[in-house]
């Protein structure tokens, strides 16, 4: 399939674009209390380059499911509906997002067109913003040359050699490697491990241009620091830890740090770390019990000695996405479904989500996408053709239940990169066949991309 392509591409790519935190256009929030909708939409928000085409639509829904708002976004307008009377309670705002591959997306990295449906239930009336990142190419100031002497990345199980936003993998059949230099402070990050083992590991601070790095067998070092986690039940347990982002730094900037899966119910994980080479780590970990996924991310800090699950459970009565029925127990911030397909040809993927504040009772009807919208989609879409996936429950440490969340993602664009945040995820698929579709090596390279998406 072109998805598992185009993620053993990513994994395998011996560069990557570099980000700059001072890419994110948004505006200041607003506090003023407001009866009516007003959408602000930045300047990237929309997208037609060489390379692909983003469109998007907002449509708002009476508790009915009547239409009350169509309108597609253009970037750099505001919109406002100050003589439009609305309900105060029980709306819904349903987000339509059309991407379109074009070049050499299309032609070399195999990724699907995409049609995504969000809808966000129980909104009022507000001033909502929509911007997003810039994705910008950042030239290099230098370069600087590796050699491997009495050892090859492909040696270990895992590896990663990495400055700033360039690395190479275990993939490559060589021991000279030539990387980028994009910050003054460049260093060089060697990370090798084979199952089951302490990682091995190098860090070369400050690497000036034009500079030649021998680096032997006997130069990487092994981890002799780490944190015995204590697990909840489980049947399967995946680790994956990370370093934290340099703050001093004007790029996003992570490093594999330590990877592992075990399959047999372990009570504990030994999750190794290099000590003070890194100011703090992500931690990321997934616990499988039955048809029950529980993540947990931990952002900024320590690596934590203890993991607990949600304690989420979901009974589903009808998962049909024209008439969905469930009950749930236990509490969290944010409640959210989803439906998926492929086109016949596998050319498109369609996603359907419905975020929810978690009650005890879910009673959700697709609401109908008017004709003007279904006009500029692609003919493959059918309501029909959606299956249900899974069940996800949220909790955030930052936000103060669902409401806090939809204003403070949307209204106030809360920058989730800048702030201390931990944040646990729960999945409760309809069954494990499901689960399978989701390999541990493609949730790690998605979450190096963006942990928070």
């Amino acid at each position: 399939m072109k998805k598992m392509l185009f993620y053993l591409f990513i994994l395998f790519a011996i560069s990557i674009s570099c980000k700059k935190k001072s890419d994110v256009d948004g505006t200041q929030p607003i506090i003023e209390e407001t009866k009516y909708f007003n959408f602000t939409v930045g300047p990237n928000y929309n997208i037609d380059n060489e390379y692909k085409r983003i469109r998007n639509w907002v449509l708002v829904y009476s508790e009915e499911n009547e239409l009350l708002i169509n309108l597609e976004l253009e970037n750099e307008k505001e919109y406002s509906f100050n003589d439009l009377e609305l309900p105060q309670s029980g709306l819904s705002l349903q987000i339509i997002t059309f991407e379109e591959q074009r070049g050499i997306n299309d032609t070399v990295f195999n990724w699907q067109d995409k049609v995504s449906f969000a809808i966000y239930e129980d909104v009022m009336p507000d001033l909502w913003k929509f911007t997003k990142s810039e994705s910008k190419k950042n030239e290099p100031i230098g370069t600087f040359d590796v050699e491997l002497q009495g050892f090859e990345l492909r040696d270990f199980h895992i590896s990663e050699m990495k400055s700033s936003c360039e690395y190479a993998n275990s993939i490559y059949n060589s021991n000279e490697y030539q990387l980028n230099r994009y910050i003054d402070k460049e260093y060089l990050w060697i990370f090798a491990m084979n199952e089951n083992e302490a990682p091995n590991f190098k860090k070369t601070s400050n690497i000036v241009s034009d500079t030649q790095f021998i680096v032997n067998n006997n130069d990487l070092m092994v981890m002799n620091d780490y944190v015995d986690v204590t697990l909840p039940q489980n049947e399967s347990m995946f680790v994956y830890l990370e370093s934290e982002d340099d703050y001093s730094s004007e790029y996003w900037d992570y490093n594999i740090v330590y990877y592992n899966y075990f399959d047999g119910g372990e009570t504990s994980i030994r999750a190794y770390n290099p000590g003070e080479v890194f100011l703090g780590y992500y931690s990321y970990y997934r616990a499988r019990m039955g048809n029950v996924n529980n993540y947990q991310l931990t952002s900024r800090g320590n690596i934590p000695n203890q993991l607990k699950t949600l304690g989420i459970d979901l009974s589903l009565g009808n998962s049909n996405i024209n008439d969905v029925k469930a009950t749930v127990t236990g509490n969290a911030d944010l409640g959210t479904l989803r439906w998926k397909y492929d086109s016949a040809d596998e050319e498109i993927f369609f996603d359907y989500r419905v975020n929810f504040p978690l009650d005890s009772e879910i009673n959700f009807s697709a609401p109908t996408i008017p004709e003007n919208v279904i006009a500029e989609l692609p003919a493959e879409l059918n309501i029909n053709s959606f299956e249900y996936d899974y069940f996800l429950a949220n909790e955030y440490d930052v936000f103060n239940g669902y409401q806090d969340y939809i204003q403070s993602y949307y209204i106030d664009n809360f920058d989730l990169y800048s702030q201390r945040i931990e944040r646990q995820w729960q999945y409760i698929y309809q069954n494990s066949k499901s689960m399978e579709e989701n390999n541990d090596k493609e949730i790690i390279e998605s979450l190096k991309r963006n942990p928070y998406e």
